[in-house]
């Protein structure tokens, strides 16, 4: 299906157009306020003199929230009528508590705030999953995903960027910048309010949630479903490499490298950023066209250059720079792919648009599994040295490819034909 982007300016103001430009702006806002963030491990590390076990805690609170996923897409199945309630509640609970980093501003602040702003993030995943698929036609969520993506990442690249600059003049202002992220972070989600959700506060409500962590559920949707199960288990391989590194980038930015905070907000902003635009709407259409597991196979593959590029910066030293910027240019091209499959992937295995926020959340609570588990075992790799969670990382994207590869005969049948 082809989809014109006048169309959605057309008039009447529907449902889908709400949806989109709701979206947009949620989206843009909350991008700004992952720019800031960019460069939170570097802070911790250089400002706050972190150890490496404390920046290990701080990759393993950012995936681990999303354990309470499944809880929160239960919740919402179980009181439909109440999803504007649960919006509200993230917004108050997870988003405005930033503010307290004008007050308390040391490790410990750091690893709180930044826990609860997580546990939002995984509270709101079953909730776009539901308008995505409630209010976008068939055939044109990648597209749609994709340009919102492509939006946001302009204000992404303006507040990571600025952020770093400013951080190279004044090493206190990571105070005022994560402070008033909250009030940015606050109004992103209440955005959600405008959007209808017409037809899923109409929906029968589901039984009360009796599963927090989502163990027994995700067990029995793995077991029940193998096509998605078999998605999973390349994602959770994919997201092991992006993980096993976590606890090792700071550490080899700020002490073997010695970048600067806009050199890594240029990398880890600008480049990766700029790349996510050009490419997010391409692969949108490619995925649109195709499925979720072409788009992860390709990107996965694509993604191994990006711990190679900053093995050969380690090694490189006079060259660490440039190095660093290839790095973060085939990451953002590989994250393009993996951003849309990541998010949209699981609703193409949903047989009812029921059960998608209950794909979406075993989704979602797989990465906090791994996100326990992984970011220790890149603690442990840097006892071995600060390249060895780097090689691994190039591994896993290697495996994971090579998974989607395999299994894609299989996983084609339960694309959007079984929706």
């Amino acid at each position: 299906m082809t989809i014109s982007l006048h169309a959605l300016f057309a008039r009447p103001l529907d449902d889908r157009r709400k949806t989109f430009f709701a979206h947009a702006a949620f989206m843009s806002l909350e991008e700004f306020v992952w720019g800031i963030f960019v460069l939170a491990e570097v802070v911790l590390r250089r400002e706050l003199q972190a150890s490496s076990f404390t920046i290990t805690l701080f990759a393993i609170l950012n995936p681990a929230s999303s354990l309470f996923s499944v809880y929160f897409s239960q919740v919402l199945s179980a009181r439909p009528d109440h999803i504007y309630r649960h919006i509200r509640l993230v917004a108050v609970l997870t988003r405005l508590p930033l503010v307290l980093f004008f007050l308390w501003h040391d490790a410990a602040s750091v690893l709180l705030l930044f826990g609860l702003f997580n546990i939002g993030v995984a509270m709101l995943k079953p909730v776009q999953s539901i308008y995505m698929r409630e209010n976008f036609r068939e055939g044109e969520i990648g597209r749609l995903y994709g340009i919102t993506v492509s939006i946001a990442k302009v204000f992404f690249i303006a507040a990571s960027y600025g952020f770093g600059l400013w951080m190279d003049v004044n090493h206190a202002s990571y105070i005022t910048a994560f402070g008033g992220s909250g009030v940015v972070a606050f109004a992103s989600v209440l955005l959600l309010t405008l959007i209808p959700f017409h037809g899923w506060r109409t929906v029968e409500a589901a039984p009360a949630p009796k599963d927090m962590l989502g163990f027994a559920t995700t067990r029995e949707t793995l077991r029940d479903n193998a096509p998605f199960r078999r998605f999973e288990a390349a994602f959770f391989t994919y997201g092991s490499g992006f993980m096993v590194v976590l606890p090792a980038m700071p550490i080899l930015l700020v002490d073997h490298l010695d970048l600067s905070y806009s050199v890594v907000s240029f990398g880890r902003g600008v480049m990766s950023a700029i790349f996510l635009i050009i490419f997010t709407p391409l692969l949108g259409r490619v995925l649109d066209r195709t499925n979720p597991i072409y788009l992860s196979k390709v990107s996965f593959f694509v993604l191994i250059a990006y711990p190679l590029f900053l093995i050969a910066a380690w090694f490189l030293r006079d060259a660490a720079e440039p190095l660093f910027y290839l790095s973060f240019a085939a990451f953002g091209v590989a994250m393009a792919g993996v951003t849309l499959t990541w998010n949209v992937g699981p609703m193409y295995f949903a047989a009812t648009p029921r059960e998608i926020p209950r794909l979406m959340s075993v989704h979602v609570t797989l990465t906090g599994l791994r996100g326990l588990l992984v970011p220790i075992v890149g603690y442990f790799l840097l006892k071995i040295g600060i390249l060895a969670p780097f090689f691994v990382s190039a591994c896993c994207f290697c495996a994971a490819g090579f998974m989607m590869r395999r299994d894609g005969k299989n996983l084609l049948t339960a694309e959007k034909n079984s929706v």
